[in-house]
C-alpha cells in the first residue's frame, strides 16, 4: 500500500504480465499509467477499467480499480500527473498470469490490445 498526495509521486512495479491497482477516494487530482523499457524513460500506456471495461492512459475519477499489462517491459509505474489537494491510498498486486482485457459487451469504438499472448497472425489478414 502507497499513499499519493503530491505532484509527480509514483509507486513503481516491477514489469508483469498482469498489474492490479485500486484508488481510493481522497485526491483531487490525475494519475497516469506509464511503462519503462530502462527505469529512465517513461511512456504512457493504457490501463482498463475493472469495473467498466473502458479504457485510458489516466484517471482523475476516484475511487476506481484498474488492470493493465508491462509484460516485456523493465518497470511500471502510477504517477501523480496533475495535482490540486489531497491523497490517496494505492493497492497493486502484479502477476505473471496473462492479462485477458475484459471488454463489456456494449464496448464500442477503438480498442487497444494489452497482450498479444493469444493473438494469432494469419498470412493475409
Amino acid at each position: 500500500m502507497t499513499v499519493l498526495g503530491g505532484l509527480n509521486q509514483e509507486v513503481r512495479l516491477p514489469a508483469a504480465a498482469s498489474i492490479g491497482a485500486a484508488i481510493d477516494s481522497g485526491l483531487v487530482g490525475t494519475i497516469a499509467f506509464e511503462i519503462s523499457p530502462d527505469g529512465a524513460n517513461w511512456y504512457a500506456c493504457s490501463a482498463q477499467n475493472a469495473g467498466t471495461g473502458a479504457i485510458a492512459s489516466t484517471v482523475s475519477s476516484f475511487p476506481s480499480r484498474w488492470q493493465f499489462s508491462a509484460n516485456c517491459w523493465q518497470a511500471a509505474r502510477l504517477r501523480v500527473s496533475a495535482y490540486t489537494s489531497g491523497a490517496s491510498e494505492i493497492r497493486t498486486s502484479v502477476s505473471d498470469e496473462d492479462f485477458n482485457p475484459i471488454f463489456p459487451p456494449s464496448a464500442t469504438g477503438p480498442i487497444s490490445v494489452l497482450s498479444t499472448a493469444d493473438v494469432e497472425v494469419k498470412p493475409g489478414d
